[in-house]
């Protein structure tokens, strides 16, 4: 069963029904967890048989399920799972307790990398991607891929934002919510104004902060860890909002099979996103740019332009 039972009462229930650790199977991707009140992680499900089926089996393996990780992504190409992987990276680094830590996706397809575009001309940056025409397969003579696949999403926040940008572009693009987006995958995903919106937009060298968190393994002392594991604690307390913010960013990242836009209007986050993947990132130099904003975004690439705002390429390896 697919983790959709994402609440350890729900769970209990289920394994109550029934009746046999033997009976039942769950599979899913914490990280995935977006809904309200869906906090499952893997190891809650393990304590649960131990506390269910302990008086009815001898066997000790039944009462420790296997934990099989399946890090082979099929759906997305590499360059798009290393900004998943950096996400991901994040969110163990400052809420291990509540995703599941598992080994980097793996994927074998080549693809182009995924592009943040940083400007306060976005809604032009999709009218364009409607216009073009649907490419079919990467050129394999060239090399070069294709600059959109066959099929079109916009990934937004929240509902009142999708019936704007809805109202905005018209019934012909494809707007939703990333809640909504679960379990879909698209050949080009553009994610909409994410970071700008957030409540952590005016404090996102958060961040950075996690990026250079080192582990508290490894402190010296037992004191040192004990005060380092309440400090986080505290910290946790106070950024809950982020790891929400964390997993939503995941899911909108990997729901792209081909291409990925992450397209923001405010300019005041340039400077922490880009000291963020500074080390990870082919950052292209400035040039000024006298065609229109629609033959710029015909380019393979794009450059950092006051007028038209920042592209880079994020190529994140853990």
């Amino acid at each position: 069963m697919k983790s959709m039972w994402t609440r350890t009462s729900d769970i209990g229930m289920l394994l109550d029904l029934v009746g046999s650790p033997r009976g039942i199977h769950f599979a899913g991707d914490t990280a995935q967890c977006i809904s309200k009140d869906a906090l499952f992680r893997f190891a809650n499900a393990r304590t649960l048989f131990y506390e269910r089926f302990s008086l009815q089996t001898s066997s000790s393996g039944e009462l420790k399920p296997e934990l099989l990780p399946l890090s082979h992504n099929y759906r997305s190409h590499k360059h798009i799972l290393s900004v998943a992987s950096l996400v991901m990276y994040l969110l163990y680094r400052g809420f291990p307790g509540l995703v599941d830590e598992l080994p980097p996706e793996v994927g074998d397809r080549p693809g182009p990398k995924p592009t943040l575009y940083v400007g306060s001309n976005i809604i032009d940056v999709l009218r364009f991607g409607e216009k073009l025409e649907t490419p079919q397969e990467p050129d394999s003579q060239s090399g070069r891929f294709n600059e959109y696949g066959e099929a079109r999403v916009i990934l937004v926040r929240d509902e009142e934002t999708c019936d704007k940008l809805q109202a905005a572009l018209g019934r012909s693009s494809l707007v939703l919510t990333i809640l909504e987006s679960k379990g879909m995958e698209f050949d080009d995903v553009f994610l909409y104004d994410f970071l700008s919106t957030s409540p952590y937009s005016h404090k996102l060298s958060v961040l950075e902060e996690l990026f250079k968190r080192g582990h508290h393994t490894g402190l010296g002392s037992e004191h040192n860890a004990s005060t380092y594991q309440r400090s986080h604690e505290d910290w946790v307390g106070e950024n809950i909002v982020l790891c929400s913010e964390l997993k939503h960013l995941y899911v909108g990242v990997t729901r792209a099979r081909s291409r990925l836009w992450i397209l923001e209007s405010n300019t005041s986050i340039l400077d922490p996103v880009q000291r963020l993947f500074n080390q990870t990132a082919t950052l292209l130099l400035p040039r000024q740019y006298p065609t229109p904003i629609l033959e710029i975004l015909e380019e393979q690439h794009i450059g950092v332009c006051p007028k038209h705002g920042l592209d880079f390429r994020l190529d994140y390896r853990p």
